[in-house]
């Protein structure tokens, strides 16, 4: 991980991601966090063109009331999941990458007894057409 690029290391941590598979890389980093004694943590997806600071802001404050907070994407998952603890059962045997993950995830929240908030749905980017929708641009 270089230590001086636009996210110096003085302000920001960097870790590397491990894990077999994208839940193991999700349970890991919110347990990192959690470790570290975190209160709350956020995790987000690097291909969400329309996430703004407003949504993290909004994220961080709905779990002084919530256990979850998700930021639903159009496809079926979701862009943004913030926890005040690790909640393991949300990352096993999801269908990682799949228009179902989204239901299958609030289906475990209910099944756990969690209080969640859904944030505004935002379209990621899996495709070059999500790419131009979401406000890319022609290369």
């Amino acid at each position: 991980i270089p230590l001086e690029d636009a996210w110096t290391h003085t302000l920001y941590q960097k870790h590397l991601q491990s894990g077999a598979n994208l839940g193991q890389r999700m349970h890991n980093a919110f347990a990192t966090a959690f470790a570290r004694n975190c209160r709350k943590a956020v995790i987000i997806g690097s291909d969400c063109l329309q996430l703004q600071t407003q949504h993290l802001l909004m994220a961080f404050e709905q779990l002084d009331n919530a256990d979850v907070v998700i930021g639903p994407a159009t496809d079926g998952g979701y862009y943004l999941l913030g926890m005040k603890q690790l909640y393991a059962p949300m990352f096993e045997n999801k269908p990682w990458s799949n228009s179902n993950l989204l239901a299958e995830t609030l289906q475990t929240i209910q099944q756990l007894g969690l209080r969640y908030f859904m944030l505004p749905a935002l379209s990621d980017v899996d495709t070059w057409e999500d790419w131009l929708r979401c406000g890319g641009t022609e290369l």
